[in-house]
């Protein structure tokens, strides 16, 4: 994902523009780009487990609430009082949880469109927020160097990942959540054991603020974005490096798709596709600054914000092609 430490608000031109919803399962015509909506200053957005909503948070502190089939917005969440810059939904997809440089995070009732709980006890703001995969855990990181986890049936904090030394900008589960990956500010990723609470290893090589990390559905690899314009793969289980990809700008976002075969890197400049076996580039996605990517859950589609305010759709291939 993105040399401040902090994530910084984006000059107003940008400010002014909206967001890009990459969805090719609801393009007007195969290939073709259509709108799902737009939010002026879009920072994140999370795509519903069931692939029928699209929920975007942005610098102006709403959490807008988007209909994939018509379009539409559907609703917008209030409360924070700065910035939202991560977004994730809960496995059933009834829950949303949100990350705010208001130093809170949010857990909010989709059904009712209201607040259920707020996570209160970082120190700086809340950068990035994951959902564990069997629903019992939420995960925050903050500005001030700190994870933490969360019990999402009561708001109650569980507990505190120290081991950073910069901002934790970024959490990725494990698929059996047993593991936490997290990337800062300090350079460096690490691999957290939920049960003990402690780091369990430090992958090292970045030369800039990790801005992303992405988990694969196998649990086999962990990715890795910078502010170096690389993308380092690690294997999960042992730390072994795996290879890198040479971006075309500073990284604000990974996904790897549901089946594993691609990871999507959304960057300064634009959105890559990637043969996650291959590391060789498998797609572009025109589009300028392009804040976040997530894969729909039949991994036929890709869904990105952007803050240059075009919306476009682009089909993601079945599998990466063979050279």
């Amino acid at each position: 994902m993105r040399a401040t430490e902090r994530r910084r608000r984006p000059p107003a031109a940008l400010l002014s523009c909206g967001v890009l919803l990459l969805a090719a399962s609801v393009a007007a015509e195969e290939g073709k780009p259509r709108s799902i909506g737009s939010h002026k200053g879009v920072a994140c957005l999370a795509v519903s487990p069931d692939g029928k909503t699209i929920a975007s948070g942005g610098w102006d502190s709403t959490i807008r609430v988007f209909d994939v089939a018509t379009a539409k917005e559907t609703g917008k969440l209030e409360g924070h009082k700065d910035a939202v810059l991560s977004l994730a939904f809960s496995p059933d997809g009834k829950t949303l949880t949100s990350a705010s440089s208001d130093r809170t995070a949010r857990v909010w009732d989709l059904a009712s469109r209201k607040q259920t709980f707020s996570l209160e006890g970082h120190k700086g703001g809340v950068a990035s927020v994951a959902f564990s995969p069997d629903g019992k855990k939420i995960a925050t990181g903050s500005d001030d160097a700190i994870a933490r986890l969360w019990d999402p049936s009561s708001g109650k904090e569980t507990k505190k990942l120290e081991g950073h030394r910069r901002n934790v900008n970024a959490l990725a589960f494990s698929p059996d959540s047993k593991l936490l990956v997290t990337g800062s500010g300090d350079e460096t990723v690490q691999v957290w054991d939920i049960e003990t609470g402690k780091s369990t290893r430090k992958l090292e090589g970045h030369e800039g603020r990790v801005t992303s990390v992405a988990v694969s559905s196998d649990g086999s690899l962990v990715a890795s974005g910078c502010t170096d314009q690389k993308v380092r793969l690690w294997s999960l289980a042992s730390g072994e490096a795996k290879g890198t990809i040479d971006e075309q700008g500073a990284i604000n976002s990974l996904a790897f798709s549901p089946s594993g075969a691609f990871l999507a890197c959304g960057t300064m400049k634009d959105a890559g596709l990637w043969d996650a076996a291959t590391l060789k580039e498998a797609k572009r996605f025109d589009g300028t600054n392009v804040r976040a990517v997530a894969f729909f859950p039949d991994g036929k589609s890709l869904a990105c914000a952007t803050t240059d305010g075009s919306i476009r759709a682009f089909d993601v291939p079945e599998k990466p092609e063979k050279k």
